[in-house]
């Protein structure tokens, strides 16, 4: 095929090809072919390279699985920080291992050194939950809900995730009474004074 026919092709089905690195150094008759979406889709077939009409370029946006990172600059001060995320991270801490002393199932666990602790609920996974001081944050990575960020929020005297708007407590309570097949109150509560 004539290198001269494959713009006319291209116009022909109003597309523009936006070529990786590796595509470009394929001959363009051979980028063109790849460029052309194939009819047949399903299971177990390779996608095609984005393809994109060319009224479209200029209003294409990015979709992430999850949203990108919103970067918020805390008012607390480092001292407050710590004091308020190690009183919260104390009582925690002694509220899972009552919790644990109390019902006592093998394989159940929780752990606290350096800022990290870590709750081990058997068969339902890990929870780790740990200081951010750069960021101000506390993060919690939970097998339920996955990853979360929460900031201190100083009108409700709680850590929140901001873009629920959930109490951090609120979280775990609602997870482990599901876990626990009960209710149940770490009394994170007290904490806030």
């Amino acid at each position: 095929m004539d290198e001269a026919l494959i713009p006319a092709l291209q116009e022909l089905h109003d597309f523009t090809f936006f070529p990786t690195s590796a595509m470009l150094r394929l001959s363009p008759l051979r980028r063109f072919v790849l460029s052309v979406p194939r009819c047949v889709t399903g299971v177990g077939t390779r996608t095609t390279p984005p393809l994109r009409r060319r009224n479209e370029i200029n209003n294409t946006r990015r979709h992430y699985a999850t949203p990108p990172p919103q970067v918020k600059q805390s008012n607390l001060s480092g001292e407050k920080y710590h004091q308020l995320s190690e009183e919260f991270m104390d009582t925690l801490h002694e509220s899972l291992e009552e919790l644990l002393d109390e019902v006592n199932i093998p394989g159940y666990d929780v752990e606290y050194s350096s800022g990290v602790l870590t709750l081990n609920v058997g068969q339902y996974g890990t929870y780790v939950i740990n200081k951010q001081p750069p960021n101000k944050q506390i993060w919690l990575s939970s097998p339920m809900s996955g990853p979360k960020r929460y900031d201190w929020n100083a009108g409700v005297r709680t850590w929140v995730y901001e873009r629920d708007r959930n109490a951090l407590k609120d979280l775990l309570h609602d997870e482990l009474s599901q876990i626990f097949q009960k209710r149940i109150d770490l009394g994170l509560d007290v904490h806030n004074t």
